[in-house]
């Protein structure tokens, strides 16, 4: 049996390969800079959310990929920084959440071929800038998900590391709606919105979405997985409501509902050698045990789909209910 997938490319039973393409041409520099960024949900009264694991994945790209030289001074210029924007937040953040970007500017020092034998150095000041963001309501409906035909190296480097170096990621975010708007103009109302794209890489593995990491619960029906929805992000909030210490793992770990016969629930996520961005909301699960790493397939999103256990997240949105969508539910909107 063969089945066509969401963004037309034909696949067999237990396998999707896309067309395979990398998201760089290579792990190298190409001698122009690059920005390292982190996004933080700011909240009032909480404040940063989720604020030490966001500045341990920073410094860890800055010392581990990067290899810039004082990595302490830009920590201590980033966490002062975000405490001026917290001392200052009645009048600066007026609202009650805002998207907070983090960023700083490197350039290699001389370009090659591979960026670990030369160093990286900071170019310019650590920057903040600040948007207005809506916090999604974990009863708000599903995302909508495809598949898509266009797949990543799990080889390449760049894609552990929160970069502007995202092209494929970003144009991708960028033609999400635009393409459906395309195919459907004629009848507007056929289609809902499909809201995030999951990508492949070369062996068939589910790695992420454009903005979002991948959460299954393969093991509970779809009653229970109703119950889990509600209580994981209720526990998340509450788990993030410090600053400056790291989240409350014993309270996730606290997630054992009797519909389950006390079982804890356990999300299943890509692990990073599969293509993926070590993402904060993912981190935070794995280290409450409330998640574990495994390779997922386009089968296991589709089990997780129909039983209501299908999630992506991160940590501006939290975790998202989510939906996989394939031709037979969009056939007005295949790719041209």
């Amino acid at each position: 049996m063969t089945i066509l997938c969401a963004n037309g490319f034909l696949a067999g039973q237990k396998n999707i390969i896309p067309m395979f393409q990398s998201k760089l041409a290579s792990c190298g520099n190409d001698g122009s800079n690059v920005t390292l960024f982190e996004t933080f949900l700011w909240h009032r009264p909480r404040g940063f959310v989720r604020r030490q694991l966001h500045l341990n994945r920073f410094r860890k790209s800055l010392e581990e990929f990067f290899d810039v030289a004082e990595p302490d001074l830009i920590m201590q210029d980033a966490a002062r920084a975000l405490d001026r924007m917290t001392e200052t937040s009645t009048s600066v953040l007026g609202l009650q959440q805002q998207r907070v970007r983090l960023s700083v500017l490197l350039k290699q020092r001389k370009p090659c071929a591979c960026q670990a034998d030369y160093p990286w150095e900071v170019i310019g000041p650590v920057l903040l800038t600040t948007a207005r963001h809506q916090i999604l309501e974990p009863q708000a409906m599903a995302w909508r998900l495809r598949v898509s035909h266009v797949g990543v190296d799990s080889q390449n480097c760049w894609l552990g590391v929160k970069t502007s170096r995202r092209e494929l990621y970003d144009q991708t975010r960028k033609e999400l709606t635009a393409s459906c708007a395309r195919s459907n103009s004629s009848s507007p109302s056929t289609l809902p919105e499909v809201d995030e794209v999951l990508f492949l890489n070369e062996h068939g593995e589910v790695c992420e979405g454009t903005i979002t990491s991948v959460f299954a619960n393969l093991d509970h029906p779809s009653r229970d997985n109703e119950f889990h929805h509600r209580q994981l992000n209720d526990l998340l909030s509450e788990s993030s409501e410090s600053t400056t210490q790291s989240p409350s793992l014993p309270l996730l770990r606290s997630l054992s509902p009797a519909s389950t016969g006390g079982a804890a629930v356990v999300l299943v996520t890509p692990p990073l050698r599969c293509g993926c961005l070590p993402g904060v909301l993912r981190q935070e699960l794995l280290n409450s045990g409330v998640a574990r790493e495994q390779v997922l397939s386009v089968a296991d999103l589709r089990v997780a789909s129909r039983s209501k256990g299908l999630w992506v997240g991160n940590s501006l949105r939290g975790l998202v209910r989510a939906v996989l969508v394939e031709d037979d539910e969009r056939e007005d909107c295949k790719s041209g």
